[in-house]
């Protein structure tokens, strides 16, 4: 119960930060589920509730016999301590696959939550956002990025209404 309640503490509060009010636009290329499957390694966020001041965090997809992404989430605590959860992705209808609806807690959102809104040509990293711009993540194939490929994706982000004072980038010190 406890859970929940901050759950939704924490949607009505992200509510309140001011955004861009300009929606922002899921890449144009068709995402290919396939290839995007696998260990993702988050190089700079966003704050969320969930993995604020976290390290080594990862995400991993894979499909579930229903055709549905099995969603794995891990990073290791402010305090030290490992944590783990798992949710379940939907793709959106008519949108190549770059528009996911992410649930957890068996909760599958009403609208897509997840939009994938660059992706480089050889899946080495992407960029994953939300409409209202409330949720921005790099993320990596690998636990490090060229710091100058990252400066150039937050500076060309920001330029599209990313509030990047909030941003922050990922310890990956851990064994993976």
């Amino acid at each position: 119960m406890k859970k929940l309640i901050l759950i939704a503490f924490v949607a009505l509060m992200t509510s309140c930060i001011p955004t861009n009010l300009t929606p922002i636009a899921p890449t144009s290329t068709t995402i290919d589920l396939n290839r995007y499957l696998g260990k993702w390694y988050q190089i700079a966020a966003l704050p969320q509730f969930f993995s604020f001041n976290a390290k080594c965090v990862t995400a991993e997809y894979s499909l579930n016999p229903d055709g549905s992404i099995k969603v794995v989430n891990k990073q290791i605590g402010p305090d030290g301590q490992p944590a783990e959860i798992t949710g379940k992705a939907t793709v959106e209808p008519n949108s190549g696959n770059a528009k996911l609806r992410v649930g957890f807690f068996g909760i599958q959102p009403a609208e897509s939550n997840y939009w994938i809104v660059e992706i480089a040509d050889d899946y080495s990293y992407a960029v994953v956002s939300n409409e209202s711009k409330t949720t921005w993540w790099i993320l990596s194939r690998t636990p490090t990025m060229d710091e100058a490929k990252v400066q150039e994706i937050i500076d060309r982000w920001a330029a599209f209404g990313i509030n990047m004072s909030l941003l922050q980038r990922t310890v990956h010190d851990c064994e993976q």
